[in-house]
């Protein structure tokens, strides 16, 4: 290599990792000080040689067809330092090292030959805390094994991953897309009331308030849901469930709906007996309570009837909280949908009241750490019924 090349390539001396550069027939014809230092070789004794003469594991097909492949097709290559070993060795006088190596092009246009740079950087922190975790799962691993079902659980465990993930992107593309909506209503009416605000009259203003204020309940309502799903989500929640007695609870719930059921001249019905029990945390049945509620009122025409039924089987040791409405009800299509987060299925009450999409996710989510189960029937124009079964007490 010609001496201007060497000088110029000296400013590598200076990079944190350890790099080596080969010519397009893979021989040596730069390394760096840390190469140096790591590997116990100077470049001055294996200048020119073949890096599968200096480094062994590099002589291997699988390796080789790597190289060629970065060198042709120009895309760099990450091996791990996990997978991949010892493709450059530590000098054995250094403490025991871990080195992840990244193979990659040189694109200059002042070089008519390519170039590859091997790159190996210094992962012995990071792989401390990784060998701990191997240690974990190797454990686990011999567990499963033990049954016969190590390769089956580690497939599965890798598919709901995929899917978790998948699920959350499409999550926060639908709750993007959602805070928009009303956020620019708000946005571009109050631009609209700051630069114009004289010319209306006072029933004017009163519409573009009234459009202001249900885009602030929608943004409200969704991140009230949010704030909720996110802390059950994250562990924030606790659950602490106990026998708790229904019949004050559900006093308590029907008197916060009185003022909308008024506005709506809804018939609301309801019957719990005194004695009716549940075990379950007594913040989470209030949640599902009251966002059941709140849907059956919301999606119920005005002079409609809404039913809130508590009763319990003995036999089965369940107790079951019911709410019906007469409301517009859903098709049989869409009832899969309603308590998936990533569905995009919401749709505004029959007075244009908020929805946020969340409400039924937090009822199965809550109804389901209390080792309960929820079901729904509807049908449109006809209204819908859901059931929420808990345990009715533990001994």
């Amino acid at each position: 290599m010609k001496r201007v090349d060497q000088f110029r390539f000296r400013i590598l001396d200076n990079s944190p990792e350890g790099v080596i550069l080969l010519d397009a027939n893979l021989n040596i014809i730069y390394l760096n000080k840390m190469i140096e230092h790591w590997t116990g070789f100077n470049f001055e004794d294996i200048e020119g040689k073949l890096i599968t003469e200096v480094f062994p594991h590099w002589d291997r097909p699988a390796y080789r067809s790597r190289l060629k492949q970065v060198l042709d097709i120009g895309f760099p290559l990450v091996l791990s330092s996990q997978l991949h070993p010892n493709l450059i060795p530590f000098d054995d006088t250094l403490k025991p090292r871990v080195g992840q190596t990244t193979l990659s092009r040189v694109e200059e246009t002042d070089i008519s030959e390519k170039m590859l740079r091997v790159s190996l950087m210094d992962m012995t922190a990071a792989s401390v805390q990784y060998r701990k975790i191997l240690e974990l799962q190797k454990k686990s691993k011999l567990e499963i094994k033990a049954r016969g079902k190590a390769q089956e659980a580690l497939m599965k465990e890798q598919a709901e991953l995929q899917e978790a993930n998948a699920s959350k992107d499409k999550f926060f593309s639908i709750l993007a897309h959602d805070l928009r909506g009303p956020l620019g209503g708000l946005v571009t009416m109050s631009e609209t009331m700051l630069d114009d605000f004289d010319m209306f009259d006072t029933d004017e203003i009163k519409d573009i308030v009234r459009i202001m204020h249900h885009s602030s309940d929608q943004v409200f309502e969704l991140l009230k849901n949010l704030l909720t799903w996110s802390r059950l989500n994250t562990g924030r929640i606790e659950h602490n469930p106990e026998n708790i007695r229904l019949k004050p609870l559900v006093v308590d719930m029907l008197s916060l709906f009185e003022a909308q059921v008024a506005k709506k001249e809804l018939n609301l019905v309801s019957e719990c007996s005194d004695e009716t029990l549940v075990y379950a945390d007594s913040s989470m049945l209030e949640t599902v309570m009251r966002n059941l509620l709140s849907n059956a009122l919301k999606f119920t025409a005005r002079g409609g009837k809404v039913s809130f039924k508590c009763f319990t089987d003995q036999a089965q040791g369940s107790t079951t909280i019911e709410v019906a409405d007469t409301g517009v009800g859903m098709p049989a299509t869409v009832l899969d949908k309603i308590f998936d987060v990533t569905s995009k299925y919401h749709t505004p009450g029959t007075e244009n009241e908020a929805s946020s999409g969340l409400g039924l996710v937090l009822v199965k989510e809550f109804v389901e750490r209390n080792s309960g189960q929820v079901t729904v029937e509807s049908e449109p124009g006809v209204g819908t019924t859901f059931r929420c079964t808990f345990p009715t007490e533990m001994n």
